[in-house]
């Protein structure tokens, strides 16, 4: 990690915060096991707090400058990296949401479909 400021406890408890205060609205709606929603508190946080980390991989190139003042780039292979975890995290966070969602009140659910954040 270029800087441990980059996923500071403060960002992972704001990551928390949201998933817990969106992934709470979304659960008053549903009567899924309150495990389910547990885990999809823990997968969306999951994947705030990495958003908030990759967001300077993503938008700055990384690399280094010799000594004699030559940038070597780095970027590609670790924004990729980064990318795909991002990626992989949203799809699980998005898994756990849709289950809340397509559960609905009544203990059947109610609608398929794709829910978008």
């Amino acid at each position: 990690m270029h800087n441990p400021q980059e996923l500071s406890d403060e960002s992972i408890l704001i990551a928390i915060q949201r998933a817990n205060e969106y992934i709470s609205a979304l659960a008053r709606r549903s009567v899924i096991e309150p495990s389910i929603i547990d885990v999809a508190k823990r997968n969306y946080a999951a994947y705030l707090a990495y958003q908030t980390y990759s967001d300077r991989v993503v938008n700055e190139l990384p690399g280094s400058v010799n000594a004699e003042g030559i940038w070597t780039p780095t970027g590609e292979v670790i924004m990729r990296d980064v990318h795909q975890k991002l990626q992989h995290l949203r799809a699980t966070a998005l898994d756990s949401i849709r289950m809340i969602v397509a559960y609905g009140t009544a203990g059947r659910i109610v609608r398929p479909g794709f829910l978008l954040f």
